[in-house]
């Protein structure tokens, strides 16, 4: 606490904020690192729980490949660009004629990053 209350790497700290993690501390918050860190499980339950948290990271692997298939298809730009492309613009990304007119498909070489 003595680093903190003196400033540490040109960093200084209300006494509000010294105050909430003094309580942070004295609650003894950062005595587990996470939730099976510091358990009374018997070997069924960690068992039961490395089981769901296995499941759990599984169908985040999944999720995670397939919303990148879909912010990177361009089907899935054809249908979305238009109807963002005023908030494209303002964010700086030029979106003018992108659509092939006889084909309504999008033309990417024609976007300005």
């Amino acid at each position: 606490m003595t680093i903190l209350e003196h400033g540490h790497k040109g960093v200084k700290l209300s006494r509000k904020e010294i105050g909430m993690l003094a309580c942070w501390i004295d609650l003894l918050i950062p005595y587990c690192g996470d939730y099976t860190e510091a358990n009374a499980w018997t070997k069924e339950e960690l068992s039961k729980y490395n089981h769901f948290m296995s499941k759990r990271r599984h169908m985040e692997e999944i999720e995670s490949k397939n919303i990148e298939e879909l912010i990177t298809s361009k089907e899935y730009l054809n249908k979305n660009l238009s109807k963002y492309s005023k908030s494209l613009s303002q964010a700086g990304i030029l979106v003018n004629n992108v659509f092939d007119a006889d084909s309504a498909a999008l033309d990417d070489s024609r976007i300005k990053w």
